[in-house]
């Protein structure tokens, strides 16, 4: 080989690296970006589950009589259409499937609007049904490894409850 062709072979395989290079920082940063989002979305889910479960307690003391709940009720109720709309503005398909979440958006819609007619059983095992959407698989892009939870496993008292 001539001294051309070393200094092309030479010029070609520094601009391979560089092109390697710049490929890889843009798929790191994609990469932080991504788990950014995560931790965001996580936090306010955790929010959210806490607020559902707060408001399954209240929604049940409320139906069993104990009318001081109400504006509590209502003010949890609240709270969670904002988690609700945070989520929704931070919403990232790879981290967020579209079936769960929208099963979650139809499950707080019809609870919220259905929650003081139903007997306290029912409105105990809507609000478990609605924290079920969120044990089950992780988004199919993530590298959790949560194993699913059958809605039947969700919570020890479900067998025992009437149908609804």
């Amino acid at each position: 080989m001539g001294n051309l062709e070393w200094v092309f072979l030479i010029v070609l395989t520094a601009a391979a690296v560089g092109c390697a290079f710049v490929i890889n920082s843009k798929n790191k940063r994609n990469c932080l970006s991504i788990r950014r989002d995560g931790i965001s979305i996580s936090r306010l889910v955790k929010q959210l589950l806490l607020d559902v479960q707060q408001h399954r307690a209240m929604a049940s003391a409320l139906l069993n009589g104990d009318k001081s709940f109400a504006a509590k009720r209502e003010k949890k109720q609240a709270e969670i259409e904002r988690s609700i709309a945070a989520l929704e503005a931070c919403r990232n398909p790879e981290l967020m499937m579209d079936k769960r979440w929208n099963d979650v958006l139809t499950g707080w819609q019809s609870l919220n609007k259905e929650v003081l007619t139903l007997t306290p059983e029912v409105s105990f095992r809507r609000h478990v049904a609605l924290v079920c959407v969120f044990q089950s698989k992780p988004a199919p892009y993530s590298t959790a490894s949560l194993p699913p939870i059958p809605f039947e496993s969700c919570h020890p008292f479900q067998a025992s409850l009437p149908p609804s």
